[in-house]
């Protein structure tokens, strides 16, 4: 009779399924199999045999037969997900050939058997000898050996389900999700099939395991699993990893790999380790060791199956396991039979990827045999072809761990295999030659041969021609080399959009100085500090926002006041020593050190990206390319110049065209603009039906989904486009066909640019492998304007290039290669974000609050507003409690344009930090987004007497999400920002059939002037 102990072997609550494949060669009596199959496999809490069937796979090819002993082995699989504790057993004999046979059998997970001992049971029946547990039982496997060691704290268990989640959640606080090594994942949520490939493990890897383990005092399985923490590393780049190992039975005593305690679950352990690019295998494996031994002490708290514990650490539950078979030694099945692996044994516990690594396995005829590699994986995880792929590369960090683990380094590991180019040549855009040349050059030529066309136009009536254009820039660039601005000197442009700030920017290029687009509305210490760092000698401006400028503020030239006295016919402009290196434009971005960074952009890059973007969107001089950007914003540098210099027209949508619900797609489509450049937020509030003209849109700045792109796309040239402001606006692009189900790729370099995925080391990283994106080519910026620093540490030496003195900006993005060569955007490697379109360090919004004198630590983080936006949140650690968040986020405004400014400030008594003292990140970001702002020091809000007051009101609250806000409070002073505004005005519109202009808004932007606004405007006017 079998033993108790036996008994709870099979009688522990899990659920997960167990399957393994096995062939056997030579003469087979299939009905003894069939018979020794339904008595031998039982599971004893059922009381029933195993269920088991027999195919005939003999009519189908060699590669035919493969594919359908895996689909056998997943259709077991699947018709025991969820129920393998209270179901019997299934298998299926798979007949390819009258002397090959597959046995494929699925079993409950809570027997997690070694094979070799099913099979010693199934011989011993066959032949007609009693099986191990006595006559007529059904054997029982022998335990495996142990797995990690005696855990060093383990204590008796009994700790109830809420101390055993405390346990774990405390163990994993802070960890990160691990990212999958695959390009894309698919939706696998309720799927419980899986693929599996395998591949045996080289000799050379096979024969140095056991020693390389040996040397450093550990067993095989931990020198597996540093590999594989190293191959995920090198897959992921994430340095905090978070995967499972096992399964394991753990109890109080020790965890043992399968073995029978009585009633012990088995387990997948989760295992966190820091990982370091300067860690050796050698460090890793003892980590791995001790880090196993520490997630199983916690598993032995408590006797929970695996699905509990992964109900526990909930979305950080293992994505990715490791299980280690250990070697063993088998009985013949019958003399003249020879039993071999065809799939190892395989845990289904739920993760998205399992590696087996079954160590030295023994068939009967062949003898000894390596170890057997094995990857399943869960649908839509992987592409096809990577799995194999990804075996490969483990494969090749095993050999490179083995070979020497105590000298290579994790960072060094290569997982770039013999197949796989190192430096594919999709990372090289085409070479074209381009003229070099200078923007006055380019200009000239475009006026002297369509002087008479409309080169400017606004949303006001304004128009230029090519002549007049050219006139009247040559004129004021006369004006300006009168009063001293020289080639390489800095002129800002202090201006709202409109043709005479490209009258501004046109005439300071022929001057030969470089034009520093301003925001206007930007805080006046910011703009100090900006014009202190590009030595800005001359600002053109207008008169009334002459008062607006620092106190420095150099030489001013006032358009509006100096126009009328410049000569009318001027001819030919001022004669100035330029070229192609000289700057043409220096653009703010944000720094992460507290203050902005100037880009400083040449000639030469500027006419090259004309005429690179001229080839790949086909510009002609007959488009209308709008401008929607603000001149601060590189984008305008394609609206501006790929129009002046090839002979097409400008058409200016001003900021109260952009902010009034529906005038922008009215001035679109009246102008009948050809070419967009834009950003997914603004292309929101336009409707692609209504703008038949437009046939060339590039679409950046923020992600976007498929879906915009299915929108807008038909019938158009529509293209992702990504560059940063440091290689000249747009250097990768996709052209989107807008039928993908998946969110577009960013696209390829384009023409005389390379675009490379690199590591830390700067070596490639293979296809599907995220790494930092680095730029080289034509439009690489000179540097940033006076800060030799940050210049050297972004943009670097090309080691790729074939001749010498290339250059490559760091980007800071990580990216990954397609399989068809599209780079796909993942995120990022440092604190940078984008919102709105523009660039934010959020270490320079941090500044900004540490500036407050009651502000002793800050922190910036962004978060997804329910409208789907990106904003700002800031923490403010406050010294004696006293200031309050309004004061701290009014004072950030006088240092920080409105984007960077925190749309929510919390005050908190302290910052949460981390063992090393420092501000803990993960902390900050796992708190709930948090609650719509109230006004603090204000009495409650009175009721509203109108009806419009209070509808008005209701549309405040909800867009900006201010609670009780007074009702005569200006709406920017609540955190509001130029999309909210277009928003409250669009569901004004809807609700009252009331077209507020922004004039009407920026009178008294509250609730009050709102609704007042609103009464006083008939419906649909």
């Amino acid at each position: 009779m079998r033993s108790a102990d036996a008994t709870d072997r099979y009688d522990t609550p899990d659920t997960s399924v167990l399957s393994w494949a096995v062939e056997l060669t030579g003469p087979l009596d299939s009905q003894a199999l069939q018979r020794t199959l339904r008595v031998t496999l039982r599971n004893p809490p059922v009381g029933q045999p195993a269920m088991t069937r027999t195919l005939d796979l003999r009519h189908l090819p060699a590669a035919e037969q493969d594919d359908a002993v895996d689909r056998v082995r997943r259709e077991e699989s699947g018709a025991l997900a969820g129920v393998a504790a209270e179901a019997p057993a299934r298998t299926a004999v798979c007949v390819l050939a009258p002397d090959r046979h597959v046995l494929v059998v699925a079993a409950p997970g809570a027997w997690a058997p070694r094979r070799a001992s099913v099979l010693r049971d199934l011989s011993r029946h066959y032949r007609g000898e009693p099986a191990a547990g006595g006559p007529g039982q059904p054997g029982v496997p022998p335990e495996r050996p142990a797995g990690p060691g005696t855990p060093r704290s383990a204590e008796p268990g009994g700790d109830s389900g809420a101390e055993q989640v405390r346990r774990w959640a405390e163990a994993f606080k802070g960890a990160e999700r691990l990212g999958l090594p695959a390009e894309h994942a698919g939706t696998n949520a309720g799927r419980t099939d899986t693929r599996i490939v395998t591949r045996p493990l080289a000799p050379d890897v096979s024969a140095s395991l056991g020693p390389a383990a040996a040397r450093l005092g550990v067993d095989e399985p931990a020198l597996v699993q540093a590999a594989f923490a190293a191959w995920l590393h090198r897959h992921s780049g994430q340095r905090d990893l978070l995967f499972g190992t096992g399964p394991y039975r753990c109890d109080a005593g020790s965890p043992r790999a399968d073995g029978p305690r009585g009633g012990a679950p088995l387990v997948v352990v989760p295992v966190r380790l820091a990982l370091t690019a300067s860690a050796t295998p050698a460090q890793l494996a003892d980590r791995c060791r001790n880090a196993v031994e520490e997630g199983a002490a916690l598993a032995s708290h408590a006797g929970t199956p695996s699905a509990a514990y992964r109900d526990a650490v909930g979305d950080l539950a293992p994505r990715a396991v490791v299980s280690v078979v250990p070697g063993h030694d088998k009985d013949p099945w019958v003399p003249g039979v020879a039993v071999t692996t065809r799939l190892p044994e395989y845990h289904d516990i739920g993760a998205d990827l399992t590696l087996t690594v079954e160590l030295g396995a023994r068939d009967e005829v062949a003898g000894r045999s390596g170890p057997l590699l094995a990857l399943a994986y869960r649908p839509g995880s992987l592409r096809p072809g990577l799995a194999e792929l990804l075996l490969e590369r483990f494969e090749q960090v095993l050999r490179q761990s083995s070979a020497d683990p105590a000298g290579v380094r994790v960072g060094e590991l290569s997982i770039v295999t013999a197949r796989e180019s190192a430096l594919p040549e999709v990372a090289r855009g085409p070479l074209r030659d381009y003229r070099r040349g200078t923007v006055p050059e380019r200009f000239a030529e475009a006026a002297g041969r369509y002087g008479d066309r409309i080169a400017v136009a606004d949303d006001h009536g304004g128009t230029l021609t090519y002549a007049e254009l050219d006139r009247r820039t040559n004129a004021l660039a006369a004006h300006l080399v009168a009063i001293g601005v020289r080639p390489e000197h800095r002129c800002a442009i202090v201006y709202e959009r409109g043709v005479n700030a490209i009258v501004a920017v046109l005439a300071t290029i022929k001057a030969g100085a470089a034009y520093l687009p301003v925001d206007p509305a930007m805080p006046v210490n910011r703009m100090e500090a900006l014009f202190q760092d590009a030595d800005v000698r001359t600002v053109l401006t207008h008169s009334r926002l002459a008062e607006r400028l620092p106190g420095r503020a150099a030489r001013v030239v006032a358009l509006d006041l100096v126009g009328p006295d410049l000569p009318a016919g001027a001819g030919a402009g001022p004669r100035v020593p330029l070229s192609a290196a000289n700057l043409a434009y220096v653009i703010p971005t944000s720094g992460s050190t507290g203050r902005p960074k100037a880009v400083m952009i040449e000639h030469a890059a500027l006419t090259h990206f004309v005429d690179m973007v001229q080839d790949f969107f086909e510009l002609s001089a007959d488009d209308r390319i709008a401008q929607c950007a603000a001149l601060w914003f590189d984008v305008s540098v394609f609206e501006i110049f790929a129009a002046l210099l090839i002979g097409a027209s400008v058409h200016i949508a001003g900021d109260d065209t952009k902010l009034t619900p529906g005038a922008l797609q009215t001035v679109l489509r009246e102008r009948r603009a050809t070419v967009l450049m834009t950003t997914p937020s603004l292309l929101e509030t336009l409707d692609p039906d209504g703008l038949p003209d437009l046939r060339v849109m590039s679409v950046g700045g923020e992600p976007f989904s498929a879906e915009l792109t299915a929108r807008w796309a038909p019938g158009r040239r529509f293209v992702n486009g990504y560059g940063p402001a440091e290689a000249t606006v747009e250097v990768v692009a996709k052209v989107c066909a807008g039928t993908g189900q998946d969110d577009p790729p960013i696209g390829r370099p384009l023409a005389n640019h390379s675009a490379y995925v690199l590591d830390e080391r700067m070596c490639p990283v293979p296809v599907g492998v995220a790494g930092e994106l680095y730029l080289g080519g034509a439009g690489l910026a000179r540097g940033y304007l006076a800060q030799p620093g940050p210049t050297a540490a972004a943009f670097l030496p090309d080691p790729f290039g074939a001749a010498g003195g290339g250059r490559l900006y760091r980007t800071g993005d990580l990216v990954r290669r397609l399989p068809d060569g599209d780079l796909l955007y993942v995120g990022r490697t440092d604190r940078q974000v984008k919102v709105r379109g523009m660039r934010v360090e959020l270490g320079e919004v941090e500044q900004a609050m540490c500036r407050h004198p009651e502000v002793s630590r800050a922190c910036a983080v962004t978060v997804t507003t329910p409208a789907g936006d990106t904003e700002i949140v800031g923490y403010a650690e406050v010294r004696g409690g006293g200031a309050a968040a309004d004061g701290i986020r009014a004072f950030t405004a006088d240092w920080l344009p409105p984007y960077m400014v925190p749309g929510t400030l919390v005050v908190m008594d302290s910052l949460p930090a981390n063992s090393s003292g420092k501000v803990d990140m993960a902390a900050l970001s796992a708190l709930p987004f948090p609650p719509a702002r109230t006004v603090p020091g204000q009495p409650e809000a009175a009721p509203l007497p109108t009806a419009t007051q209070k509808a008005v009101g209701e549309i405040v609250r909800e867009v900006l999400r201010v609670e009780d806000a007074p009702v005569d409070e200006d709406l920017f002073a609540l955190g509001g920002n130029s999309l909210q505004v277009l928003r409250i005005l669009s569901r004004v519109q809807s609700a009252f059939g009331v077209t507020l202009t922004p004039q009407e808004f920026f009178e008294e932007p509250t609730v009050l002037g709102i609704a007042a606004a609103v009464d006083g405007r008939p419906a649909h006017a």
